[in-house]
């Protein structure tokens, strides 16, 4: 029974990382198409990636537990068993325990790296859209069931962080001239901007003072 829950914690964790990594690393203009074109699925990570902070922040909370939970099942119960077997097989219980306790947390942690974290990913990068499409609305089922909790702890960190002279999250964080200049070389480069005059950085940065 411990074996299949803590199996069941794996998937889990699996879900909501592959989720992650699949909404953040989607093209946000073919989730658009995929929405206008009426797949609901789509619309619904286009939301979540429009506006990421509670969903990530949903995501971080629910992987935190997840792993409190794995880690003390792991140590707790699962290496009980272990031990005992390794009694039966005539070594002393002042070695066994320790024993038993390394290889379920190795067994535990290499299963859960496999198929929680490194698995997931690989599958989220190869088909992002696609999986963010099919998982966004049980993801978003979950941020309003957790929105309170998620609330609270965005509400104690900003607390913390305003301590240490950090904005939140939410501020505007002012660009320098340099920063604008750095970006419109780097556009200008691609292709992606037209400078129509050479006047024209000079009226902005002026502008921007």
């Amino acid at each position: 029974m411990e074996g299949f829950i803590l199996s069941i914690l794996i998937l889990a964790n699996a879900f909501f990382v592959m989720a992650e990594l699949a909404v953040v690393s989607s093209r946000r203009s073919t989730l658009r198409q995929r929405s206008d074109a009426g797949d609901g699925g789509a619309k619904a990570a286009y939301e979540l990636a429009s506006s990421p902070s509670a969903f990530l922040s949903t995501v971080s909370v629910v992987i935190t537990m997840i792993s409190i939970l794995s880690g003390a099942m792991g140590g707790a119960v699962l290496a009980a068993p272990v031990a005992e077997r390794l009694v039966g097989w005539n070594i002393p219980k002042t070695v066994a325990d320790p024993v038993s306790l390394f290889l379920v947390v190795l067994i535990i942690t290499v299963v859960s790296i496999i198929f929680g974290e490194l698995l997931p990913k690989r599958l989220a990068l190869a088909h992002s859209e696609t999986i963010a499409s099919r998982l966004s609305r049980p993801i978003q089922a979950v941020a309003v069931g957790l929105g309170p909790i998620v609330r609270f702890l965005s509400w104690i960190t900003d607390t913390l962080a305003a301590l240490f002279g950090v904005r939140s999250s939410g501020e505007a964080v002012p660009v320098s001239d340099e920063e604008l200049r750095h970006l419109l070389e780097q556009g200008k480069r691609r292709a992606c901007l037209v400078r129509p005059n050479r006047g024209w950085w000079s009226g902005c940065s002026a502008s921007t003072r």
